[in-house]
């Protein structure tokens, strides 16, 4: 498939432009070409940002006293604590993440580092597996009633959508909305799933409400494409690792990898029980992007 273009009209406001729910079409379907059949980077873009990425973290050092410095390998698992040990924070009342929404923040990190690999990741079905139908993104209200049928449900449930709809209702919601999709899981994650994912879909509505009031600038920024998606999407992933690893040894900043190391992570991510939160810790850590 060509890449598609999302038409932007002639001037601005004219009418003349892609639909709303066209261009989202437009987008989804880019976005699933690339999934499919994946992209190839060059050497010349990854130095271009791994070095940009060296010159913020040197011009910050030199602008800016800083006194605690986030590891997303280590502290993300651990981040309430992170924060709630900052000096600020010193002298106030605790507020936890389950505080503010009912469920633990290891809970609901495992959700959002979840959802996007059930697709990429699933076992074969057998006895010891289930089929779930989920929502893998976070469809928001106003956009499910901007599209639905007048039989569907009043809002997309997070679980179980096979349960509660009927068959031509399930086609139609599934064809509209990539994001929803029936995957198979170990007995393990479909009850993690059961149970979790609601609250976190709930959290999820109440994040974008403090955006749309302004509270917040956006949603929490935690990374959604993990480990294994990265390498399911680049195929020359192998040699992005050896360039990245050169770049460290030209450049004398970063750590240098072994290749076994980060296919040990990958592995980890395609089997690891997502209950067990420490799967941050073990994560491969590229600059942030």
């Amino acid at each position: 498939m060509a890449k598609q273009t999302i038409n932007i009209g002639s001037i601005a406001n004219d009418g003349t432009g892609s639909t709303l729910r066209a261009a989202g079409d437009l987008v989804n379907d880019n976005f699933n070409e690339i999934y499919k059949n994946g992209i190839v980077a060059t050497r010349e873009g990854l130095n271009k940002h791994l070095t940009q990425y060296s010159d913020y973290t040197k011009w910050v050092d030199n602008h800016f006293n800083v006194q605690s410095y986030f590891n997303y390998d280590k502290d993300l698992k651990n981040i309430e604590q992170y924060i709630l040990g900052l000096d600020f924070m010193q002298g106030h009342e605790n507020n936890t993440w389950k505080d503010m929404f009912g469920q633990s923040w290891d809970d609901w990190n495992t959700c959002h580092r979840m959802l996007p690999n059930l697709v990429l990741s699933q076992p074969a079905l057998s006895a010891n597996t289930l089929n779930i139908t989920v929502n893998t993104s976070n469809i928001t209200q106003s956009h499910w009633e901007s599209v639905a049928g007048p039989d569907w449900p009043k809002s997309l449930p997070p679980v179980a959508l096979a349960d509660t709809t009927l068959p031509h209702i399930q086609e139609e919601i599934s064809r509209i909305f990539n994001e929803v999709q029936t995957v198979t899981v170990s007995r393990d994650n479909y009850n993690f799933l059961k149970v979790q994912l609601p609250q976190y879909q709930q959290t999820q509505k109440e994040l974008n409400n403090l955006v749309d009031n302004k509270i917040l600038v956006t949603g929490v920024p935690i990374k959604l494409q993990s480990l294994t998606e990265k390498k399911h999407i680049i195929k020359n992933f192998d040699q992005c690792v050896d360039w990245y690893n050169q770049w460290v040894t030209d450049n004398n900043y970063g750590k240098l990898y072994l290749i076994i190391r980060i296919y040990s992570c990958v592995h980890f991510h395609y089997s690891a029980n997502p209950i067990a939160s420490a799967c941050f810790a073990q994560r491969h850590r590229w600059p942030q992007d």
